[in-house]
């Protein structure tokens, strides 16, 4: 929730910065290269940041306040408005899917996916993330990626790919676990192959290397967040459930969302988190995390989003770009698995997969299909 903001104090031999940021080493560097001062006589102290999920890996902020500093002559803190937070943003990019899947025998024989975005980085290492390191027996996939060509500043996002391509992954499987009259939960375990094996290497690489998937801790996530929904427990005609899971790197999750109309009013009711993300040192930490994924999922999912018009950033404060508040979390049941692996990473993983868990359940309540974010309901 917190503007950009930073401190700084400009001298002909050296510099100090103080503020919130994700990049500090960045920052000492930059500005040794642009006035010409050793890099021992910049000093960086980072804060701690009021919200960074990628938007203070760029430093525009912090090289501001020491402009402005050398100029007056004195130290300044320069702190922006919401608006100019906003016309200054970094956004996800706009992104555009085509997929075509085989079936045989009831289950997916083959998978083409074809993804267009505005790259963060070079080519298509980042936005194929999600995507091609599908973690399903699936016995033939084809990952195609286009760059779109925009003027648009993009940044990361929590879980950054992954945000939109498990998005896509997750609701396509959905649709053919229907198309197919399967429960979407079975269809999962079946995709998920029925065996202990747990290492299983997907066709993407890059700069992390191979990746590698468990599927057993994916598989038990996902019939652990089953099990605490009560997914098998008969329900009225009004509510419905949806279910989704990924990984993220090397933690996993999954989750089970409880929608329920009432009257005209759609309103998801119940959340349920799995989330194993290797040896736990502060569960209170990881919870916090697991809190804050489902309440920017269902910002994405059902609320916000941003227009550009002649360049620019239409919806600049809260009024035209709502926010999940305390008044539209749901029920929360969250739960961490017991694990013995490396500590792997708690505030992208669980983020991945709730927008898709709450697409199966709005599209089970309405019946509308759900193919872009956010969702428009009737």
């Amino acid at each position: 929730m917190e503007p950009m903001n930073f401190t700084a104090k400009y001298e002909e031999d050296k510099c100090l910065l103080i503020g919130p940021n994700q990049r500090p080493q960045l920052i000492q560097e930059l500005v040794s290269q642009i006035y010409k001062i050793p890099m021992e006589n910049v000093r960086v102290e980072s804060t701690l940041s009021g919200g960074g999920f990628g938007r203070r890996l760029a430093v525009d902020y912090a090289l501001e306040a020491l402009i402005v500093s050398k100029e007056s002559g004195y130290p300044v803190k320069v702190f922006w408005t919401r608006e100019d937070d906003v016309l200054h943003d970094y956004f996800r990019t706009i992104n555009f899917h085509h997929l075509k899947v085989g079936l045989r025998n009831k289950s997916i024989n083959s998978w083409f996916h074809h993804i267009v975005t505005k790259s963060i980085g070079d080519g298509a290492v980042y936005e194929v993330q999600g995507a091609a390191d599908l973690p399903y027996k699936i016995p033939n996939i084809s990952i195609g990626y286009s760059r779109l060509k925009s003027g648009i500043k993009i940044g990361s996002w929590r879980s950054v790919a992954h945000s939109f391509n498990s998005f896509v992954v997750n609701n396509t499987i959905a649709e053919i676990a229907e198309s197919l009259n399967s429960v979407l939960l079975q269809f999962y375990l079946e995709l998920l192959g029925g065996t202990r094996t747990t290492a299983v290497k997907m066709l993407f690489s890059g700069y992390r290397g191979e990746v590698v998937s468990d599927l057993y801790r994916l598989k038990a996530v996902l019939q652990k967040a089953a099990e605490l929904a009560q997914w098998e427990k008969v329900r009225d005609e009004n509510t419905k459930l949806g279910i989704a899971c990924a990984f993220y790197k090397t933690s996993y999750a999954a989750h089970v969302v409880e929608a329920k109309k009432e009257g005209s009013d759609i309103k998801i009711f119940k959340v349920t988190s799995v989330l194993d993300c290797g040896k736990v040192v502060h569960p209170m930490g990881v919870k916090a995390q697991m809190e804050g994924a489902i309440s920017d999922a269902i910002t994405i999912s059902l609320k916000s989003s941003i227009s550009i018009k002649d360049g620019i950033p239409q919806e600049l404060n809260f009024d035209s770009h709502p926010v999940t508040r305390i008044k539209d979390m749901p029920e929360l049941n969250l739960f961490i698995m017991a694990s013995n692996h490396p500590p792997s990473g708690a505030c992208e993983p669980p983020f991945p997969s709730v927008a898709t868990a709450i697409a199966n359940a709005l599209h089970s309540l309405t019946k509308k299909q759900i193919s872009k974010l956010p969702i428009i309901l009737p």
